[in-house]
C-alpha cells in the first residue's frame, strides 16, 4: 500500500539455503489497522523468493510502527514497534516471532511481547533491537533515566527454559539529557565465547558530547 515503508527494516533468519528474509513495513497493514505496522517473511520456495508469512501484532493500535526495526538469528526474528502503547502513550515494545520449519511449510508463531521494566510515554521502546541466539538488547533511546531527559537505555533480555526476562538495563555513567543513548544496537559474542552467546553489547549514543563539546 502507499506509504507503507516496506524494508525500512530488514532481518535474516537462518542460514544456507533455509534462509529466511523478514522485512517490515511499519505503516503497513497490521491485525486491526491499515497503519499498524507489520513484517513480510520471504524464503526460497522452487529456486524463487516467495512470501511465506505476514507478521503483525496480535493488538495493536494506529501508528505504533511494529516493524521499525528488526534482526534475526537461526531460528527467530525479534521486531520493534517503537510507537506501541502499552500502558502509556508512544512506550514502544519489542516482540519476537519464532519460525519452525522452513520452505512454504515454514509456521511463525508469536512467542513473545517483551516491554521495558520502567516504560514510560515517549520512551521509544524498541528504536534499535539485536538478536544474538537466547538474548535480546532492545533500545528505548528517548527514556529519562533517574530524571534526566532523553538521556537513553537498552534493556537485556534473556530466554530460559522458553521465557523471555528482562536481565540488566544499560545506561552510559556519564550520560546526559538528549544523548539518546541506543539509537543503534548491536550484540555479539565476545572474544574467546562461543557464537550466541550475546555477551557483547555496543550502543550508539548519537548526541553525546563528552568533554563538553557540542552536540553533534
Amino acid at each position: 500500500a502507499g506509504f507503507a515503508q516496506f524494508g525500512f527494516a530488514v532481518a535474516v533468519v537462518g542460514t544456507g539455503d533455509t534462509r529466511a528474509l523478514v522485512i517490515p513495513a511499519p505503516k503497513g497493514p497490521g491485525a486491526q489497522h491499515v497503519d499498524q505496522g507489520c513484517a513480510y517473511a520471504f524464503e526460497r520456495v522452487d529456486g524463487a523468493w516467495t512470501q511465506v508469512a505476514k507478521l503483525t501484532l496480535a493488538t495493536g493500535a494506529n501508528n505504533a510502527a511494529f516493524g521499525y526495526s528488526a534482526d534475526g538469528s537461526a531460528s527467530a526474528v525479534v521486531v520493534g514497534a517503537v510507537f506501541a502503547d502499552a500502558a502509556a502513550t508512544n512506550q514502544g515494545s519489542t516482540s519476537v516471532f519464532r519460525r519452525a520449519g522452513s520452505g512454504a511449510s515454514a509456521v511463525w508463531t508469536l512467542e513473545a511481547t517483551l516491554f521495558a521494566p520502567d516504560a514510560a510515554a515517549n520512551d521509544q521502546f524498541g528504536f534499535d533491537v539485536a538478536l544474538d541466539g537466547d538474548t535480546i538488547v532492545a533500545s528505548a533511546n528517548a527514556d529519562d533515566v533517574a530524571g534526566t531527559v532523553d538521556k537513553g537505555s537498552a534493556w537485556v533480555y534473556r530466554r530460559l527454559k522458553g521465557s523471555w526476562g528482562a536481565e540488566a538495563q544499560l545506561t552510559a555513567a556519564g550520560g546526559t539529557a538528549g544523548d539518546f543513548l541506543g539509537t543503534s544496537v548491536a550484540i555479539g559474542a565476545a572474544a574467546g565465547t562461543e557464537a550466541g552467546a550475546g555477551n557483547l553489547i555496543v550502543c550508539g549514543s548519537i548526541f553525546d558530547a563528552p568533554e563538553g563539546q557540542v552536540k553533534r
